[in-house]
């Protein structure tokens, strides 16, 4: 996935993130701490994606959206 828009905002930054397990969640960071992110995931085939979005929400507290 592309971090779209991402160096067009000032002090946004871009993270991509996986987990790892049998269900790996891929995902791209878009924001930064100050403002908020927005978190873009791809979901696993067979996992829910409230589950997938909880999971990378989870992680990173300034996550205010998940696609």
């Amino acid at each position: 996935m592309d971090s779209v828009g991402a160096s067009s905002t000032p002090n946004a930054d871009s993270k991509r993130g996986e987990k790892e397990g049998p269900e790996r969640i891929a995902y791209d960071l878009i924001g930064s701490r100050e403002t908020g992110a927005v978190a873009i995931v791809e979901v696993p085939d067979g996992m829910d994606p409230a589950e997938a979005a909880r999971e990378v929400s989870s992680r990173h507290r300034h996550v205010k959206s998940v696609l």
